[in-house]
């Protein structure tokens, strides 16, 4: 079998076409929702304050009671009672009244302002008022932060921190959630091991896994580390199979056409359609690949290091984003860039190159210094906050030209 390079779109195309997920919703406590996929619209169960609030330490008051304050006449006002935070007031506010109200304590009924502490003077039971105020100063309205029945988040956004304490605040219990997908990591090599001791034997410490198993956790699944499986097609056979009852399949190694590149032949083995790309116009990531099996993807990872984290990158974390009805991108984010150095490309010209890149800011600009290195070297992708995508067939990209820099969570 020879390697039939395929652009990545098409290549995509293909694999999303091909797999078939039905991921399942289970009921979390938003506490527990950190990194989870929402599977449903959330709505406000109600107006978020739920009455208004002050911004301020200061005294809550009637904005017409101020009326012709001033340095030369100030308003006089009685404190009829004072409101803390986490407390409900149990009085009202009437003509010619006042309440001293805390940060984010609720508003007493009739006032409809907030005068800050440091504006007044207090003498006897009463403040002296020597401004007007506005109508709603200082007032955090009831509503403003959410009305009831109002969006919170959408189906398929992914829950970070500060949407926890966003869940907490409406007093929300449980919420729905795709379950996370298992993926199934299988590195592939004789010379591999996973004790530090056999680095000093010749062997070689199996990283890569751990490097894939916490991208997949960093983005919403769960990884499952198969173990090490030696270059011998009958046990790369009955691993795979074992893999078949997880989500996907990630082989890593063995990608190749050398005598001991077993696992494009050991996917076939095991159902159809098996292997539906095997090389990538992609550099670092050429010999890339994929097949589904029983509509689940089994993605073959080739095993230097850049080229490991390319092929995950432009087909394993879309397919991921694709599970959970996200658009199934190959990066979290991008921000544009000025180049550093010049790039320059001598071989695959029809193939699209990936550049790893250090972000610097400077002087509000954003700047990609490169980082170079061949395929097996850690170094460049240690010392990268993400990467640079060179259309085929650009063979320089020059000093100071701007540049998309594509960064990806757990990287």
């Amino acid at each position: 079998m020879s390697i039939k390079f395929e652009n990545l779109d098409s290549a995509l195309k293909k694999l999303l076409s091909n797999v078939s997920f039905y991921p399942e919703i289970e009921e979390v406590e938003p506490l527990n929702s950190y990194k989870r996929v929402l599977a449903e619209d959330l709505i406000s169960p109600i107006d978020l304050p739920i009455r208004d609030i002050s911004h301020v330490d200061g005294f809550a008051i009637r904005a017409e009671d101020t009326k012709g304050a001033s340095k030369e006449r100030s308003i006089s006002l009685k404190i009829k009672g004072k409101v803390w935070a986490g407390e409900f007031p149990s009085f009202t506010i009437k003509k010619g009244e006042a309440a001293k109200v805390f940060t984010g304590a609720y508003i007493p009924d009739g006032a409809d302002s907030m005068v800050m502490l440091e504006e007044v003077i207090q003498r006897d039971g009463k403040i002296l008022i020597s401004r007007e105020v506005k109508r709603g100063e200082e007032v955090i309205l009831k509503g403003s932060d959410f009305k009831k029945g109002s969006l919170i988040l959408e189906k398929g956004s992914f829950i970070k921190a500060q949407h926890i304490g966003m869940l907490m605040n409406f007093g929300i219990k449980r919420i729905k959630v795709f379950r996370r997908p298992k993926i199934a990591i299988m590195p592939v090599g004789s010379e591999l091991s996973d004790n530090l001791e056999d680095f000093e034997k010749g062997k070689i410490i199996d990283s890569h896994s751990w490097i894939i198993a916490k991208l997949i956790e960093e983005n919403g699944g769960e990884a499952i580390h198969m173990g090490i499986v030696e270059d011998d097609l009958n046990n790369i056979h009955k691993k795979l199979k074992e893999g078949l009852k997880y989500d996907m399949i990630m082989t890593i190694g063995g990608s190749s056409l050398g005598e001991k590149d077993l696992v494009h032949k050991a996917i076939n083995s095991i159902g159809k359609p098996g292997v539906l790309v095997h090389g990538l116009k992609l550099q670092p990531g050429r010999v890339a690949g994929f097949g589904v099996v029983d509509g689940k993807p089994i993605f073959i990872l080739p095993g230097l290091i850049q080229s490991t984290i390319n092929s995950f990158i432009f087909l394993a974390y879309p397919c991921l984003q694709y599970y959970f009805n996200r658009e199934p991108k190959s990066y979290s984010i991008r921000v544009k860039a000025q180049l550093e150095e010049d790039l320059k490309f001598k071989r695959y010209r029809d193939f699209k190159k990936v550049s790893w890149v250090k972000l610097n800011y400077r002087e509000g600009n954003y700047y990609a210094k490169p980082i170079f290195g061949m395929s097996p070297m850690t170094h460049v992708i240690g010392r990268a906050d993400g990467y640079v995508l060179i259309e085929a067939y650009i063979e320089e990209v020059k000093r100071g030209e701007e540049v998309f820099v594509n960064l990806i969570d757990g990287l």
